[in-house]
């Protein structure tokens, strides 16, 4: 499935299934947050430098906020699964389970949409329909 990253958070989050210990579990959750940044700071240059220019802003906005969304929903559903002691293994382990089952959908995914990105419609590359900006104020302000 290539690249270290998802691997690296999953060790992270394998030290955290492993033990209890402050010392382990402060290194595999600095390893657990390098991985996860690691890979936000990956895809956010690949959005960038992969978008047609006519959709790189509303492609990144939508991206960054589905990201910060799904994070945002994380916090909700551990208030909800895990016990009050905030820790539970079981749900560790869960998720390093999910996290590689989504991982494989979609290194599966990719491979059968042929492994590249798919073609952009042609009038958006020339700019043909691209909006002009108004000046503040409206025309009125020309």
């Amino acid at each position: 499935m290539g690249g270290g990253l998802p691997g690296g958070g999953s060790a992270g989050q394998l030290v955290l299934v492993a033990t209890y210990d402050q010392y382990w579990m402060t290194g595999g959750l600095l390893v657990f947050g390098t991985g996860v940044q690691g890979a936000k700071i990956a895809v956010d240059t690949i959005v960038q430098s992969d978008t047609a220019d006519f959709y790189r802003g509303r492609a990144f906005s939508i991206y960054d906020v589905l990201f910060n969304t799904a994070e945002c929903v994380a916090a909700g559903a551990a208030v909800l699964v895990l016990p009050g002691t905030g820790w539970s293994v079981p749900v560790q382990a869960a998720l390093v389970v999910l996290v590689w089952v989504v991982a494989a959908a979609y290194w599966w995914l990719v491979r059968a949409l042929g492994g590249g990105p798919r073609a952009v419609a042609a009038e958006a590359e020339t700019g043909s329909r691209q909006q002009r900006a108004e000046p503040l104020g409206g025309s009125a302000a020309r």
